[in-house]
């Protein structure tokens, strides 16, 4: 997205980092990551952020309206319902493809929307992976809302744990060493330890 980012980025790209870099994310908690790891991060310009940000705000404001909430409502079962859940989730990702519109601008497009905390904290190691495998410009930042490595991981930790011993806080899901993220158990686990 970011031209000249772009060009630098891949002129320093060579096979052997990579396999190096991946031979680090597997190696950090010897667990052979079991999914395919893009060979760049991406670079996106301000004006692009600022449309993922607006796509954001527009599907959250969506998901927090009376409408969908009553139509939402009508859609689950009595059964699955949670007692005492609160209004909104504490964690919701939001997955976006980077697409052409038909004036050949780059768009965000949602994939997928979860509420779980799912890759917060691989991220983290995903990211201290490229900066020390290949060339990243200290300027460049994979953080939003003003956040750096130190606040991210302590919005992760008030987040997940809040105020409780971080022993009596349980992710769960099942068989999560069957998952293809389990990686990312590993690295919350680490985390919050």
């Amino acid at each position: 997205m970011i031209s000249h980012l772009r060009n630098k980025f891949n002129s320093g790209f060579t096979e052997e980092k990579y396999n190096s870099f991946l031979k680090h994310l597997d190696s950090e908690f010897n667990y052979h990551v079991d999914f395919r790891v893009a060979e760049t991060p991406i670079f996106l310009s301000k004006d692009f952020l600022k449309e993922i940000l607006k796509a954001s705000d527009e599907i959250l404001s969506t998901l927090d309206s009376k409408d969908f909430r009553e139509y939402s409502e009508k859609a689950l079962p009595e059964k699955f319902r949670v007692p005492n859940e609160d209004r909104n989730p504490t964690l919701l990702s939001l997955d976006y493809a980077i697409c052409k519109d038909n004036e050949g601008n780059f768009t965000p497009q949602l994939i997928e929307l979860q509420g779980f905390a799912t890759l917060y904290c691989y991220q983290h190691l995903l990211n201290m992976s490229f900066r020390n495998h290949f060339n990243i410009e200290d300027g460049l930042t994979n953080y939003f809302s003003g956040l750096n490595e130190e606040t991210y991981i302590d919005k992760i930790k008030e987040v997940i744990t809040g105020d409780s011993d971080p022993e009596n806080v349980i992710l769960l899901d099942i068989e999560p060493e069957k998952q293809k993220t389990y990686i990312d158990f590993l690295c919350t686990e680490n985390i919050l330890a």
